[in-house]
């Protein structure tokens, strides 16, 4: 009968399928992806201040600039949507806690 020490891999090397290939240069990144045409991409504006309330969110000259789709603030987010996860804050509009916090 086979040891649980048998079937551990802790302190023993343990080969490594795609080095091969990635070695060779033949490994696939996203970049080397083809960019589909009429792409969108997005941007996320974040808090200089940290413990800040937010007055409001001026966002008519980034309307403006050529390309740009939409612009959306935390307060085109409704305050009874749930976030996508319990850590995820989309009340950047009214207050941010922390430096670094999309509004």
């Amino acid at each position: 009968m086979n040891e649980i020490s048998d079937w551990t891999l802790i302190g023993k090397s343990v080969p490594r399928r795609e080095d091969a290939y990635l070695l060779r240069g033949q490994g696939k990144y996203l970049d080397d992806l083809p960019v589909p045409q009429n792409t969108m991409h997005l941007g996320f504006v974040c808090s200089p201040y940290a413990h800040a309330k937010i007055a409001g969110v001026d966002a008519s000259r980034a309307k403006a600039l050529p390309g740009v789709i939409d612009v959306l603030t935390g307060a085109d987010f409704s305050d009874d949507i749930l976030p996508f996860a319990p850590d995820i804050q989309i009340d950047g509009y009214r207050r941010v806690e922390r430096l670094g916090i999309a509004v």
